[in-house]
């Protein structure tokens, strides 16, 4: 059912085997879930900000907020438009797509977590392609941003399969040390002649009112 009021709610993308919506209450509540029961090695932290670390119950209510804050933020000069990642009924995890001054820079930063039982699937690469996909085709972004740390193998693989180049490094905090920040980009013509782009992606509900909320027409 459309919703004239959140054009937003009425995206959906599918790849050949998810399916991705913007972030919902049931949505959130389930993706809680799924976190609480471990995206990664407590030992190891592949996030800058380690939000996995909060103890219960503030991780549940810190992931909450995020996303209202997604939503009560959003603006025609800022935003992150957080999506669930289905599997059929199952959720699988989150993938965002977030810009600044999107209007005239036309610049995204991408993010990601699989629930732990989901990873190692090729998921991973699947819904950042879909994401891609709609930046890119849907509104008409013409670079997307990433990063990862160094020794996050799995996240520098999809950067690679999916066609994103280097774009230098940085050095962060990470827990309580300094960590090596490894930077990926890739423009619009990288994204055009990606395989990723020919494996079977439809993104539905984008239509001028979605243009009109995120400050495009």
């Amino acid at each position: 059912m459309e919703n004239p009021n959140w054009p937003l709610w009425n995206v959906t993308i599918h790849t050949p085997r998810l399916k991705m919506r913007i972030v919902r209450e049931q949505d959130a509540l389930a993706l809680v879930e799924l976190a609480g029961k471990g995206i990664h090695d407590p030992a190891d932290m592949p996030f800058e900000d380690p939000w996995t670390d909060l103890p219960s119950p503030e991780f549940e209510q810190s992931m909450l907020q995020f996303f209202w804050r997604c939503a009560a933020n959003l603006s025609a000069q800022s935003w992150r438009l957080p999506f669930a990642v289905y599997r059929g009924s199952d959720i699988v995890g989150l993938q965002d797509v977030a810009a600044d001054d999107f209007g005239v820079r036309r610049c995204v930063i991408t993010g990601s977590w699989l629930g732990k039982s989901y990873q190692g699937m090729g998921f991973g690469k699947e819904m950042r392609a879909g994401v891609l996909n709609f930046a890119f085709e849907s509104l008409g972004a013409e670079r997307a941003e990433t990063c990862a740390f160094e020794e996050n193998h799995a996240s520098i693989g999809i950067n690679r399969s999916l066609g994103y180049q280097p774009n230098g490094e940085a050095v962060t905090r990470r827990r309580d040390t300094a960590a090596r920040d490894l930077k990926y980009s890739m423009n619009a013509s990288g994204w055009s002649h990606s395989t990723a782009r020919k494996m079977g992606i439809s993104v539905s509900g984008v239509d001028d009112a979605l243009h009109r909320q995120m400050g495009l027409a």
